[in-house]
């Protein structure tokens, strides 16, 4: 593997910045499946009801925003040039505030307890505001003036404006009121659409030429999607009528266009032997084109058969789409990282691992056998009642097991680094001979 052209590797954080994120954020999706298959079919009637909201936002602060929030901070600084000053320190706050909030916000929903809301705040409020903060600042002397780059900023931008939405519609679950009623459907549709769907974007343009090699994606989509996907957003927020039924209708053609691209890119790969992550894209493309259709099939559904779709929607849009992106780039970037920064300290003082040690490609076949297993099992738990826990005990099964891969992949790493530590240094001659 090696790394793309224009990245800065040399600027790349301490290794402990992006992988304290990447330990912990599968406990979380963990989870969030074990409280739907323990509350049962009613927890996903529609989804506004506690439980529903509880594990959504268990999954996509606990593991979305845990996951991308270490990606950011990693990728800052390589693709862009654009070092995020005291990462080591703001990914200590961020990591603290968004693992405090992943569960206060499930406890407020579930139980209702002020308390909960307070503490939600603040400790959300604070990881926001670092990251959004410290990524802007890291954004704002870029040297790179990549699509990607823009299509980061303008996803921190959606993650800005879903948090706010979020902090002004929880008090309707501690028993208050809130101004912010009538606009409740937007938070969802910033935070996925927006933070999570324009991040996957901006960063595909780099990671999936690079690790699947294939040809780049063409320089009008990376330049243009962005911009009108989150375009059609902002349109679809303050229109009504005809005009917001077209803004969502134009993001659901948009990010279709994005996952067919993707897998043509991916079918002309220069190297035809496929691997766990390339499996992976293709579960994440293909449920990507299936929320897209329901989104925008959404107007002309019964009135009776839309809250089930919602929640339908929702489920495939997190677990088919972002949890395999997520899925695929961790088998990919975990290894990668942990062999970099071995590279980086020791070259030369003794035998480095390959990145197979790291995380072989067997057990990351493994995963992929396992998500396939969890995508064909929930649809039918939704549709009988009897198989609901099977699906969602396949997935809180899954989610360990990726745990598992991350954890045994920085144990390896720490043990590699000792070994190293132990062996002389290579004297000046061995360096100026490599």
């Amino acid at each position: 593997m090696t790394p793309g052209p224009g990245l800065s590797l040399e600027q790349a954080p301490h290794l402990s910045v992006p992988l304290r994120f990447y330990l912990g954020a599968p406990l979380f999706a963990a989870a969030a499946a074990v409280l739907v298959a323990v509350e049962g079919p009613y927890a996903l009637s529609t989804r506004w009801t506690p439980a529903t909201l509880a594990a959504a936002h268990l999954f996509a602060l606990g593991f979305l925003a845990q996951v991308m929030a270490g990606s950011l901070l990693q990728l800052l600084p390589v693709v862009a040039g654009a070092p995020v000053p005291g990462s080591r320190g703001v990914a200590l706050v961020v990591h603290a505030g968004l693992s405090a909030g992943s569960v206060l916000l499930p406890t407020l929903f579930l139980t209702g307890a002020p308390w909960a809301l307070q503490g939600a705040y603040g400790a959300l409020g604070v990881a926001f505001v670092t990251l959004v903060g410290a990524c802007a600042l890291g954004l704002a002397r870029a040297r790179a003036a990549l699509p990607t780059v823009g299509g980061i900023a303008l996803a921190l931008a959606s993650l800005a404006v879903a948090a706010t939405l979020g902090l002004l519609l929880a008090p309707l679950y501690a028993g208050g009121s809130s101004l912010a009623l009538g606009v409740r459907h937007l938070h969802p549709v910033w935070a996925l659409a927006g933070w999570v769907g324009l991040l996957v974007v901006a960063v595909a343009f780099q990671v999936v030429p690079m690790f699947h090699l294939t040809p780049p994606y063409p320089l009008a989509l990376q330049r243009l999607l962005a911009p009108a996907l989150f375009l059609a957003l902002a349109v679809a927020s303050v229109a009504e009528g005809a005009v917001q039924t077209a803004a969502y209708a134009l993001v659901s053609a948009g990010f279709a266009l994005f996952a067919g691209v993707t897998a043509r890119l991916q079918a002309l790969r220069r190297r035809r032997l496929g691997d766990a992550s390339l499996g992976l894209w293709r579960v994440a493309l293909g449920a990507l084109v299936l929320t897209s259709a329901l989104a925008a099939l959404k107007p002309w559904l019964p009135d009776a058969w839309r809250p089930r779709a919602e929640v339908f929607a929702v489920v495939v849009y997190l677990v088919g789409f972002a949890w395999s992106v997520v899925a695929a780039m961790l088998t990919k970037i975990v290894p990668f990282l942990c062999w970099f920064h071995l590279q980086a300290r020791f070259l030369g003082r003794g035998k480095l691992p390959h990145l197979g040690v790291f995380l072989a490609e067997r057990d990351a076949r493994w995963l992929l056998r396992a998500h396939g297993a969890v995508c064909a099992a929930l649809p039918l738990g939704m549709l009988l009642p009897a198989l609901h826990p099977v699906g969602f005990g396949l997935f809180a099964a899954e989610a360990l097991y990726l745990a598992g891969l991350v954890a045994r992949a920085g144990w390896r790493y720490r043990e590699a680094s000792r070994r190293l530590e132990a062996l002389p240094e290579p004297s000046p001659a061995t360096h100026a001979v490599q």
